[in-house]
Order: structure tokens, then C-alpha cells, then sequence
């Protein structure tokens, strides 16, 4: 069942309304669609009434209609009468104009049952279904279209790509038939080329044995010496056999060599001398482990650990390199002499029974070096990290010069006796608060140097002493003063330094055999006691002394240095006086007495 009313019409009554009569056969559904043409807003109550009852029955609240179009759906169930009752609220603002333009309101209701309103949605989905399946359709043939283009395309571009390679098989085949006519004349000069070749190793072999016979008959006037220092070398070639069975002494020194061949010191070879000073080598070639080499000098390069050294070795130089860490040396047994200073060793242990020389100086030792043995002849263990001297030293029996400067040793053991070969003793730039009085009981000691230390007094020495020494340096030091019994014990002292302490007296009677005199820097307002006794001084300095003149230099008919000359009195001595070494800051230079005395005193 299907009800549609639609009108259009004027509104001239504010109370005016509109119903429908509905008979309901079956579920059906109203729809309705309203307008108020002019914009005006449109309130409504819209009533169901029952036929048997007069009552009406409000099933539906008031609904609100704008200036747009609006669409209300609902089921009815029921017959009846349908009324859509305006509010008179709404016609309030209107009711001045109706008379002038009259309100137009234009409806459209339409009641529909379910299965019809199933039907028609059944119809719309079938005709969207085929809209949707003729859509598919089209797509497909058009991307057929597409497909049947594409294809045509790649069937164009596979014939281009088939007559380029045909093109490319051509060119090719004419470049073979190029090749193999390249081939025939390669192998044409490969032949020419092995005959040259061999003709040339004609000519390096004749070449060879007259460079052979040159360098033998250098060889023979250097007396077996191969001589190739400063001369810029990168790398070395092993040199031919017959030249190394006529060699003796090789000097490569002054190069930028990295790496030595092994075939330079055959086995079995006895090269008395080897010098690869100052290159850039990090290590020697093992096979040299078992050559014969007597004299090794590798000072002046990059080794970071001490290599195996070859056999037979007597002299071996490794100053002045990078070894570090702890190092441990006990082949060969013939090494008499080792040089291993300005490194940065931090422990030495040797086991090399005839070791007689040593210098292990400027490294990082806070120890003695464990095995030094009894055939030690002279030690040098300056500026390392020295704290304590061990027992290990008392082994050294036969030391004759030992050099313990700049460290931090604080004393000296009391048993220095049992060095009774030792001559000459340096001990200067240490923390040596004393020393032991053993000292003077040995027998071959000549010079004793202590300077820059913080010594208070020299020891006293044993009853009947006469000590062997001849050079004295104690400079630098806290002496506030010498007694004449020390003295007594040196009567053979050649040169005394006492400079730089807090002297006030001396006193020279002892020292009748004093070629120089260093004591400047004092606190001494005199000249020395029996000064004049020193009838074979040669060198006096005083200066930096509150002294004043006086007038003995004319008993010192040997001395030819002097400082100060001021309190020299006029014309006495200056005509034979020659001028004091000073540094560049005007002071006196310490090798006048220290390091050219020698030369002074007539030594």
C-alpha cells in the first residue's frame, strides 16, 4: 500500500493543521518531507489518533522543521488519523506579515509497507550490483587495451635488441680475427724479448765479477772494510758471497735503513765489526743469531726490545733506542761490554760472567741490575731511579769507575770496603744526607765526587788513615766545616771543591800537594789557613766570599788561575795570571776546576 499526498498551499490561520487518514493493512513505514518556502521556522506536534477512540494518543514528540529541507522516517502499526498540529508559538512573529505575504508551506508524505520498501532496496541492490560488475568490465578491458600496447612495444624493442646483437657478433668477429693477428706479433717479441734478456744476464754476470774484482780490491786496500755510512739508504741488498768472505768491518751507520737482509752476516762468518748506527731498524734478522760477529753497534735506532744478539758477540751497543719494560740478557757468554743507556728500561737482569763494562745510564731503574758479576770493571748508572743500593753492588770486586749521579739514593752502604779496586766514585745530585768512613780505607780510590747532595760533614776517618784520594768535589752540599783531622787523612788530595756551602775557615796545612783550590761561594772572611804551604796551587777561586785583600799570592809561584784578581794586590802575579773560563751569565764555569782541572794541575 502506497499513500502519497503532496501539496502546496498558503497558510492564512495560524492554528491551521493537516491530517491524514491511515488504514494499516500491513507494517508500513511514513515518510514525509516538509518545506516553508519563505525561511520560516516550522514547529509542528504530530498526533496519531486511533478510529474507535476520541482521545488522541501522542505517539511522536514535537519535531523542529528549518529553513531546509528535512526528512523524517517512522513505522506505523496502527490505523488511524495522522495530524500534523502547528504551535501557535510559530506563527507569533508572522501573524503581522500574513496579511501581506502569505506563508507557503509545501509537504510531501508518503506511507509505504516494508516489503515493499524490501522490494525496491532488493531492486537497488541488484542495479548497483550490475553498475558494479559493468564498471569491472570496463577496467578490464581497458587494462587489456593497456596489456595488447605494452606487448606490441617489448615485441619492437626485443627486434631492435636482436639487430644491434647481430651488429655487435660482426664487430666482434672482426676483432678476433685483429686478436689473433696481435697474438702472432706478442709471441714475435716475446722471443725477441728472451733473447734480449738472455743477453742481458751475459752481460750482469760479466758485470758482476768485475764489480766482484773492484770492490775485492777495495776491500784489500781498506783492509776488509765495507764502508757505506751517511749515504742516504733506504734498503740494502745482500751483497755477493764472494765479496762477503773478503769482508771484515761493515758501516752502514747514518742510513734510513728499516731492515737488515740475512744474507748480510752469513753463518759461520766471522765479521769483526758491525756498525748500523743511527737508522730507523726495529729489530736484527734471527738467522744472525748464529753468525760471528765481534763488535755490534745498533745505538741511535727504533728497537722496542732488545734482540737476540749474535754469537760470539764481545761489544754490543744498543744506546739510544726505545726498549723499555724489563729486560733479561743471557747469551752470549763471550759479551765483555754492554751499552744499553737512554732507553727506558725499567729492570735489567744479566747473566753474562764476563761482563766487564756497563752503561745502563739515563733509563727508568729502580734497582740495582740483578747479576751484575764480579768481573765488572766499570759501571754506569747515572740518571735512572736509584733508591737503595743492595748487596749486588758488593759483588762487583773489580770495579774500577762507577758512576751513580742524579738518582735518589739517600745513603751508602757501610761496606764499600769490599770494593778495594774501585778508583773513581760519582755519587754528585743525590739526597746523600752522609758518608760511610769506609771510604778512606780504599786503597786505589782517586776521585771522589759527591757534589749536590745535602751532606752536613765529611765522615771522620779511621786512626792512622792516609787515604789514596787525589780529587775532591763536595760542592753543593751543607758543610759548615772541614776539621784538619779529615784533612790529615788526604794529604794527597790534588784538588778540593768546596764550592757553594757555609764555610766560614779552612785550613790547608795537610795539603801541601794542592794543585787547585775551588771555594767560592762561602761564608769565609779570610784566606784559607796556610795558604802558602800550598807551594804547587795552579787554580784558586774565592769569589762570592766577604774577604778582604791581603797579600800572600806572592807565595804561590804556580798559580795561573785566579778569582777574584781585585784582591790581588797592584802588580803582583797579573802578568802571569790568564783569564777565567766564565759562562755566558758571567759566572765562573765549573769545568775550569771539575772537567779541565786535570789539565791545570798538570795531570
Amino acid at each position: 500500500m502506497v499513500l502519497h499526498f503532496r501539496s502546496e498551499g498558503q497558510i492564512v490561520e495560524p492554528s491551521g493543521g493537516l491530517t491524514v487518514p491511515l488504514t494499516i493493512v500491513e507494517a508500513s513505514v511514513l515518510r514525509w518531507t516538509w518545506h516553508v518556502i519563505d525561511g520560516t521556522q516550522l514547529d509542528f506536534t504530530l498526533q496519531h489518533r486511533a478510529e474507535a477512540s476520541e482521545t488522541p494518543r501522542t505517539l511522536w514528540s514535537v519535531t523542529k522543521a528549518c529553513s531546509q529541507s528535512n526528512q523524517q522516517e517512522i513505522d506505523i502499526n496502527e490505523h488511524g488519523l495522522l495530524d500534523f498540529v502547528w504551535e501557535m508559538s510559530t506563527w507569533q512573529s508572522l501573524l503581522m506579515m500574513a496579511s501581506n505575504s502569505p506563508i507557503k508551506l509545501q509537504y510531501d508524505i508518503v506511507l509505504m509497507t516494508k516489503r515493499e520498501i524490501r522490494l525496491r532496496e532488493e531492486r537497488e541492490e541488484r542495479m548497483a550490483e550490475k553498475q558494479a560488475r559493468e564498471a569491472s568490465a570496463s577496467q578490464r578491458a581497458n587494462r587489456i587495451r593497456q596489456l595488447c600496447d605494452l606487448e606490441r612495444q617489448c615485441t619492437l624493442q626485443v627486434a631492435s635488441m636482436h639487430d644491434e646483437c647481430n651488429a655487435y657478433n660482426a664487430a666482434l668477429a672482426s676483432l678476433r680475427e685483429q686478436y689473433k693477428a696481435v697474438e702472432v706479433a706478442i709471441a714475435e717479441r716475446v722471443a725477441e724479448a728472451e733473447a734480449a734478456s738472455n743477453l742481458a744476464q751475459d752481460y750482469a754476470s760479466e758485470r758482476e765479477c768485475l764489480e766482484d774484482d773492484a770492490q775485492l780490491e777495495l776491500l784489500a786496500e781498506n783492509g776488509g772494510e765495507l764502508v757505506m755510512g751517511g749515504a742516504a739508504l733506504d734498503a740494502l741488498n745482500a751483497p755477493r758471497a764472494r765479496v762477503i768472505k773478503a769482508v771484515k768491518e761493515v758501516d752502514l751507520c747514518c742510513n734510513r735503513l728499516t731492515a737488515l737482509p740475512e744474507a748480510l752476516v752469513p753463518m759461520g762468518h766471522a765479521l769483526k765489526r758491525l756498525s748500523v748506527s743511527r737508522n730507523m731498524l726495529q729489530t736484527l734478522p734471527a738467522s744472525w743469531g748464529a753468525a760471528q760477529i765481534k763488535k755490534l753497534f745498533c745505538n741511535g735506532n727504533e728497537m722496542v726490545m732488545l734482540p737476540r744478539l749474535p754469537g760470539g758477540v764481545v761489544v754490543a751497543d744498543f744506546s739510544c733506542n726505545r726498549i723499555e719494560g724489563e729486560v733479561h740478557l743471557s747469551s752470549p757468554q763471550t759479551l765483555q761490554a754492554l751499552r744499553v743507556n737512554d732507553n727506558r728500561i725499567s729492570s735489567l737482569c744479566l747473566e753474562l760472567p764476563n761482563l766487564t763494562f756497563l752503561n745502563a745510564s739515563f733509563n727508568c731503574l729502580a734497582s740495582l741490575p740483578i747479576g751484575l758479576g764480579s768481573n765488572i770493571s766499570k759501571l754506569q748508572l747515572a740518571h735512572n731511579q736509584l733508591q737503595l743500593l743492595t748487596s749486588e753492588l758488593l759483588n762487583c770486586s773489580r770495579v774500577i769507575e762507577m758512576d751513580l749521579s742524579e738518582n735518589k739514593l739517600s745513603e751508602l752502604p757501610s761496606a764499600l770496603d769490599a770494593l778495594g779496586a774501585l778508583r773513581r766514585l760519582d755519587m754528585h745530585g743525590n739526597k746523600l744526607v752522609s758518608i760511610p768512613s769506609s771510604l778512606y780505607t780504599l786503597s786505589s780510590l782517586l776521585e771522589l765526587n759527591v757534589s749536590s747532595n745535602l751532606i752536613i760533614e765529611l765522615p771522620t776517618p779511621p786512626p792512622s788513615t792516609i787515604c789514596t784520594l787525589v780529587d775532591l768535589f763536595a760542592a753543593r752540599n751543607l758543610l759548615s766545616a772541614i776539621p784538619t783531622f779529615v784533612l790529615d787523612a788526604l794529604p794527597r788530595l790534588h784538588r778540593l771543591d768546596v764550592t757553594a756551602n757555609r764555610l766560614q775557615e779552612l785550613d790547608l796545612a795537610p795539603l801541601q800537594q794542592l794543585r787547585a783550590l775551588m771555594a767560592a761561594s762561602n761564608q769565609m772572611n779570610e784566606l784559607p789557613a796556610h795558604l802558602n804551604s800550598c807551594s804547587q796551587l795552579q787554580t784558586l777561586f774565592l769569589n762570592g766570599n766577604p774577604m778582604s785583600s791581603a797579600s800572600l799570592y806572592h807565595e804561590l809561584p804556580h798559580l795561573v788561575e785566579l778569582e777574584p784578581t781585585s784582591i790581588l794586590p797592584s802588580g803582583i802575579l797579573q802578568e802571569r795570571l790568564r783569564p777565567t773560563r766564565r759562562s755566558e751569565n758571567g759566572e765562573i764555569d765549573g769545568r775550569t776546576f771539575e772537567a779541565g782541572g786535570a789539565q791545570a794541575c798538570g795531570r
